[in-house]
């Protein structure tokens, strides 16, 4: 049963020293918040322009525009190609045609002998 009347509780003998330990890690983490709030609130050095980095740079506008041109012409080449398989197409239906009018004059003729 706990004392009655006004006596204060006693804390264990280590208790102080947790409540130290506590103390100086929560100190501690203030500390570093702050330190990572100052390095947020501070610009970044400018970078300064690495010729290699430009020469690399105009290096790849340079593939990039190449890319753009190749797949121009390649695009070029797929419409010849359509227009000739169109042409090929319309001249196929043009024989079938042809070869169906045959058949039937044919089969005419023959049912007529």
């Amino acid at each position: 049963m706990p004392p009655s009347g006004n006596a204060q509780p006693t804390l264990p003998p280590a208790w102080q020293e947790m409540l130290a330990r506590v103390e100086r890690a929560l100190a501690e983490a203030a500390e570093a918040a702050a330190r990572r709030d100052d390095a947020l609130r501070t610009q970044p050095p400018a970078v300064l322009p690495v010729p290699e980095f430009d020469a690399g740079l105009a290096r790849f506008r340079e593939r990039l525009r190449g890319l753009g041109e190749y797949a121009g012409r390649a695009e070029h080449t797929v419409a010849e190609a359509d227009a000739a398989l169109a042409d090929s197409e319309d001249a196929l239906r043009a024989w079938l045609q042809a070869a169906e009018a045959a058949r039937r004059k044919l089969a005419g003729r023959a049912a007529r002998a």
